[in-house]
């Protein structure tokens, strides 16, 4: 692979040099409610990570509702 701009081409590199991709992780699986804690004003949820993590660690997770 190379690259090219105003100046020219780059080096000549092998695919996957090094280079970290990044993709879009898998959503959650396996949302479970825990009814136990559940009230009319909380309430309490468990998850396991998805399959991929889309090649970095996931730091956050942003939860809604409707």
């Amino acid at each position: 692979m190379a690259a090219e701009n105003y100046y020219g081409l780059s080096l000549v590199s092998e695919q996957g040099n090094g280079a970290l991709l990044q993709l879009v992780p898998d959503a959650p699986d396996t949302l479970l409610e825990n009814i136990s804690v559940t009230t009319r004003s909380l309430t309490s949820f468990s998850w396991s990570d998805g399959l991929s993590n889309g090649g970095a660690l996931v730091i956050d997770y942003t939860v809604s509702y409707d």
